[in-house]
């Protein structure tokens, strides 16, 4: 709680201090404010919510392909449960079949932050 009277989220960690001859001499206490991070990761969290409940297959990937969100629409798209889904190659866990090479595509991906297959 603030001197204010406000409260907040606190990442908080004691130390304890021991002198050269192992007698426990007192703590060290440092708290870091950490309010705007819970914030966001609350919102995060009800914006998941709200994805899990669309019908539509929504993927989230990361710079590797790896499935970091796969929503019950995936889910009864494709089959695979989120666990099953989570930090596997979209590539290979569907089976994707490219139009052109793939390094191909995420050269133009690269370039111009766009790409659309036929």
């Amino acid at each position: 709680m603030r001197r204010d009277g406000s409260k907040f989220w606190a990442d908080a960690v004691i130390t304890p201090l021991y002198e050269a001859s192992g007698i426990l001499r007192g703590y060290s206490n440092v708290v870091r404010d950490i309010t705007d991070r819970e914030r966001a990761d609350d919102e995060m969290h009800k914006q998941a919510v709200l994805l899990d409940l669309a019908h539509d297959a929504i993927i989230v990937r990361d710079l590797e392909s790896r499935v970091v969100f796969w929503n019950r629409g995936a889910q009864n798209t494709y089959g695979w449960s989120t666990e099953e889904a989570s930090g596997r190659v979209t590539h290979d866990l569907l089976q994707t079949k490219f139009p052109i090479p793939l390094a191909d595509i995420e050269v133009a991906l690269a370039r111009k932050n766009d790409w659309e297959g036929k």
